[in-house]
């Protein structure tokens, strides 16, 4: 979600910038007693001077206005998930944290040493991590999900995260694994 989000005060910035831009020059010209160079002030005079706060054209623009402004507002309060998650501190003066990536990589490399396990995927977030591996049609399904279970509990607790997080094991049937 931060590239959208990036990519959104990127747009909305330039926009700003260039109204910023013609604004100046627009006022610049008015004072030096030019015509205007690109917004067509006399006209636009006119038009809004003609306008009441109650014409539907005016409320559509505010209601517009108003909706675009809570969707940048939501999607900015919207939570994301974490970049990093906390380790416990061996002191109060240090602080560690594992890199949210670096952290699926390494559990997806534990659940891909199962012999069972032909591929998987790993998503972490803050309180859990949801795990879809595929495996063979011919192996047994409810023992794959308890071993791979148990090997996701075990990496966490090696990790040592300051919040638990719980794992989820999704199964797939897959293809057989080739050696």
């Amino acid at each position: 979600m931060t590239v959208v989000n990036r990519m959104l005060a990127l747009v909305v910035g330039l926009a700003l910038l260039a109204a910023g831009m013609v604004t100046v020059t627009e006022v610049v010209a008015a004072r030096l007693g030019r015509p205007p160079w690109v917004v067509p002030t006399t006209v636009w005079d006119q038009t809004l001077g003609a306008l009441h706060w109650d014409d539907p054209s005016v409320v559509w623009v505010l209601i517009g206005t108003l909706v675009i402004g809570l969707l940048l507002l939501l999607l900015e309060l919207w939570p994301h998930r974490p970049q990093v998650l906390a380790l416990q501190q061996a002191s109060p003066d240090m602080t560690a944290a594992v890199d949210r990536r670096g952290l699926q990589e390494h559990l997806r490399q534990v659940i891909v040493e199962d012999p069972a396990v032909t591929t998987a995927r790993v998503q972490a977030g803050k309180r859990k991590v949801a795990v879809e591996a595929a495996v063979p049609p011919s192996e047994d399904t409810a023992a794959v999900r308890q071993r791979l279970h148990s090997r996701l509990t075990e990496a966490l607790e090696r990790l040592n995260l300051q919040r638990p997080v719980r794992p989820t094991v999704r199964l797939n049937r897959g293809e057989e694994r080739v050696r």
